[in-house]
């Protein structure tokens, strides 16, 4: 069985509200609820964990136990950093588990046909959906002084969901957790210990909502999508 993580554990320091931005208000909803919706209604996900943030625990637990997902088996509390929230989550999965999908929370505009082809494209490495750089990159100082530019040409923006074998994940997490490894996204500690990714080619509405313009814009194109329903 595939079973899949939410990572719903950020404290959304940049969000400029308080409370965990997982749960800002979304068209009437939790923002977060897309992101489970998307991923229940995958028929390759068999079970889904979401690890949420101390601050969000309760609000998270009760809001699926009076909700109407079914595949949500779990909800447990995250660590500091995304890296330590995911291990947690990883080591909840049973060990059956064949492939694990991870997402971000902060996700909502993830679609089920993305899912799908996250799955089938990974085979049996690891898969990320992500979208080529459409913006010039400059490298800076500490100070904001530019060293350099870099080219576009192969320059990817990773997202989510993130697709890999499932033991071999755990095994980089723990390596990672050994060798103190710090990363900012699971392919990262799967390339660190050897494994291969294969990037697949994912939406440019898929964005992360890091800060309330984000809000916005996810709040439009949702807008779009119930309207040519």
């Amino acid at each position: 069985m595939n079973r899949a993580i939410i990572a719903a554990a950020g404290r959304g320091s940049r969000f400029g509200r308080p409370g965990g931005k997982q749960f800002a208000d979304l068209l009437g909803v939790p923002l977060i609820a897309y992101a489970i919706e998307a991923v229940e209604k995958s028929s390759s996900v068999g079970e889904i964990v979401i690890v949420a943030g101390d601050d969000d625990i309760v609000i998270c637990r009760e809001f699926i136990a009076n909700s109407s997902f079914k595949k949500v088996v779990k909800v447990v509390t995250g660590g500091k950093r995304r890296q330590d929230s995911v291990y947690i989550g990883l080591r909840e999965m049973p060990a059956d588990t064949e492939k694990v999908i991870i997402h971000d929370g902060a996700r909502p505009l993830i679609t089920v046909a993305a899912i799908e082809k996250a799955i089938s494209a990974s085979g049996d490495h690891g898969g990320i959906l992500a979208v080529p750089v459409t913006d010039t990159i400059k490298f800076c100082d500490d100070y904001g002084f530019v060293l350099s530019t870099r080219e576009r040409a192969g320059l990817w923006a990773a997202q989510t969901p993130q697709v890999f074998p499932f033991r071999a994940l755990l095994r980089a997490y723990s390596q990672a957790l050994e060798s103190g490894i710090e990363a900012t996204d699971d392919a990262a500690v799967f390339e660190a210990s050897g494994g291969i990714v294969k990037v697949i080619t994912g939406d440019y509405e898929n964005i992360k909502v890091t800060t309330e313009i984000d809000l916005k814009l996810a709040g439009v194109i949702l807008s779009e999508r119930i309207v040519t329903r």
